[in-house]
C-alpha cells in the first residue's frame, strides 16, 4: 500500500491526529511491511520526509484538513480526513487494499490513537534502536545507545514504550 492509501485509512480510523502521531503510526506500519520504510532518526524519533510530503500534498489537494494547534510547549498541526478524502477512500482506496492489510493497519492505528505523542515517539525510538542492534538490550543499554542519536530516554519511559510495542507485536518481552 502506498503512503496516500495508508494516510487516508489511518485518519479514517482515528478521526484526527497530530503530525507527530501520523509519523509514528506510519513508522510502525512500515515495520509491519505495510508501507515503504523511509524513516531516519530525528529529534522526535523516527521521521520520513516522504510521509511529511504526502501529508502536505493531501492537504493541498483537499483530501485532508490541517488545523494549527497552540500548546504550552509550542505549535502543532492536527490533521483530519476531508470530505473529498473520504470519497476517495470509499470509492477507490478501500478496494485496492487487501482485507488483511486493512485490518493490520487499522489495528496499529487503533492501538496508537490514544497514546500520547511522547509515548509514540519514545516507542519508535526504542524500536529503531532495537532494530539497529539486532539483539536483546537492557533499558540501560538502550538509554546509552539513544544518547549517541541525541535522544534522551529514561528507563521508565522505555518500559512504557515496550508495553506499547508489545501490543503492536513489534517486541517480545522476556
Amino acid at each position: 500500500m502506498d503512503y496516500v492509501e495508508a494516510l487516508l485509512l489511518i485518519l479514517f480510523q482515528t478521526g484526527e491526529l497530530l503530525r507527530t502521531k501520523i509519523q509514528k503510526i506510519m513508522y510502525f506500519a512500515s515495520q509491519e511491511g505495510l508501507v515503504e520504510d523511509t524513516f531516519v532518526p530525528h529529534y522526535y524519533g523516527t521521521y520520513s520526509k516522504e510521509v511529511a510530503n504526502t501529508t502536505e500534498s493531501l492537504v493541498s489537494i483537499g483530501f485532508l484538513r490541517e488545523n494549527v494547534m497552540l500548546f504550552p510547549e509550542g505549535m502543532g498541526y492536527l490533521y483530519s480526513l476531508a470530505k473529498d478524502g473520504q470519497l476517495v477512500l470509499e470509492e477507490t482506496v478501500s478496494a485496492k487494499i487487501s482485507p488483511e492489510n486493512y485490518d493490520r493497519l487499522s489495528k496499529i492505528a487503533q492501538i496508537c490513537k490514544d497514546a500520547t505523542p511522547v509515548l509514540l515517539s519514545i516507542a519508535a525510538k526504542v524500536h529503531f534502536i532495537l532494530k539497529q542492534k539486532s539483539a536483546p538490550m537492557t533499558p540501560e543499554q538502550i538509554c546509552e545507545y539513544a544518547k549517541g542519536l541525541n535522544w534522551e530516554i529514561t528507563s521508565e519511559q522505555i518500559e512504557d514504550a515496550c508495553e506499547l510495542l508489545k501490543k503492536l507485536g513489534l517486541v517480545k518481552l522476556e
